[in-house]
């Protein structure tokens, strides 16, 4: 009897659930939610009309409010508002609701997609080795793929240059694929099959699922540092740092002359962690903290933090005297490479214009940083009807340079056709004979 009661709690518990998932949003609440997020851009964001004018933005809503005139469930409501993301900066965005994200943790198990002049994209099946033309994408032609991520992605921050690898996991991420998305391919007798690309929860060759790994090849005096974030979980800062520390005093006994540091899928994190890293290639005895002026936003402003000072024109910004006291570790003076990619995020973005500055036997190899630090701090609000979460950023800096607008320029150009990749020591060394 307890087993039958159990067994008929669980099924109830696992329909209400579906039920809540599936919950279908008002056309009022939706209009309300959108409404709620305008008027927090606008009080939050030291910069809300950067991307585009006050007019743009509010004719976007105002559009948006008007294509909604039916019920729609909270994923298909989401993925109708996420063209709002292409008007924010990188640090802020409207998100997907926790447990559909959650089950996005796993990495998609995508292939090397080879495309012709022709915007044709070939890939290798996996059972023959033969190559195989796709030809659609969850039903979509692959034009249609493009030009949705294209029409979603940051004004300012355009794909550039971007292989058909990224637009699928940009399509997979705005779309929310859970588990996977099916595909339409061409074999070598000229028939259409059907396959899918899946979430592989045992994939563990990816760099994003480690925090960082440190290499020294004594032989050569070679040393490779991947570091994945600036900010790792809390309980194991004090690791990190010791084993970073530790691996300086490695590099420092085996007289490793060459140095390179890959933050080519850094997603960012602690300014002053960032700091710290670069402080053990820098002679001075003090460094700025890696921007050249900030704005800060209304609710940054109630902190009344030390290091701000208000001014008429900027309203807060960051004091010129605000720097950082560098590490007393051991110093690195051989030559440093740093390795950094379209998916250099943030605080990695600083960390390579930090290193291109100060450190004169560092060079960047490749490609173009894209303008992703200069926002940063991102506050979450939750919307109340949907209680879908948006960031907003609350902080607008510059880089340190001569670039501030652009960010970091590569020394060396080098295509990295997938940032997910763990590079090896010949890996990085051939980079540097391009």
């Amino acid at each position: 009897m307890k087993k039958t009661l159990f067994f008929l709690f669980l099924l109830c518990s696992c329909t209400i659930f579906s039920q809540k998932s599936d919950k279908m949003l008002k056309v009022d609440a939706m209009h309300e939610d959108l409404d709620y997020f305008y008027a927090t851009l606008l009080e939050t964001h030291p910069y809300p009309y950067l991307i585009i004018s006050q007019d743009t933005w509010k004719q976007t809503i105002d559009s948006l409010k008007t294509s909604i005139t039916t019920p729609l469930t909270i994923k298909e409501f989401l993925i109708k508002i996420s063209v709002l993301n292409k008007y924010l900066d990188a640090h802020s965005k409207i998100a997907g609701p926790k447990k559909i994200l959650k089950k996005m943790k796993a990495p998609l198990d995508l292939p090397f997609f080879e495309e012709d002049d022709n915007q044709r994209v070939f890939v290798m099946d996996a059972k023959t080795g033969d190559t195989i033309e796709l030809l659609s994408v969850d039903n979509k032609p692959l034009e249609e793929i493009r030009s949705f991520c294209k029409d979603r992605y940051s004004l300012v921050e355009p794909m550039k240059d971007a292989n058909f690898l990224n637009y699928m996991r940009w399509y997979c991420n705005t779309n929310l694929i859970t588990d996977s998305v099916c595909y339409t391919y061409k074999d070598k007798n000229g028939n259409t099959l059907l396959a899918h690309f899946k979430r592989n929860k045992e994939k563990k060759d990816i760099k994003s699922l480690r925090q960082y790994n440190l290499i020294c090849d004594s032989i050569n005096s070679v040393a490779l540092m991947e570091i994945n974030t600036f900010m790792p979980k809390l309980i194991r800062m004090g690791k990190y740092k010791k084993d970073v520390g530790k691996y300086f005093n490695e590099l420092k006994d085996k007289n490793i002359n060459t140095l390179f540091i890959d933050v080519s899928c850094n997603s960012g994190g602690s300014v002053a962690l960032v700091n710290w890293l670069a402080s053990f290639f820098i002679k001075e005895s003090s460094i700025y903290v890696g921007t050249d002026t900030q704005k800060f936003s209304k609710h940054r402003n109630k902190q009344k933090l030390d290091w701000l000072v208000y001014n008429n024109r900027e309203g807060f910004v960051q004091k010129k005297s605000y720097w950082n006291t560098t590490s007393s570790e051991p110093k690195f003076f051989g030559n440093v490479y740093v390795i950094q990619s379209r998916d250099s995020f943030s605080g990695a973005s600083v960390f390579a214009s930090l290193m291109q500055y100060y450190v004169k036997n560092c060079k960047i190899i490749g490609e173009e940083g894209e303008v992703k630090a200069f926002y940063a701090d991102p506050l979450i609000f939750t919307m109340p009807n949907s209680k879908l979460r948006f960031s907003l950023s609350s902080m607008y800096g510059r880089f340190v340079g001569k670039d501030k607008q652009k960010g970091v320029v590569p020394d060396i150009h080098y295509n990295i056709y997938d940032s997910q990749k763990i590079f090896s020591i010949e890996d990085v060394m051939n980079m540097t004979e391009r």
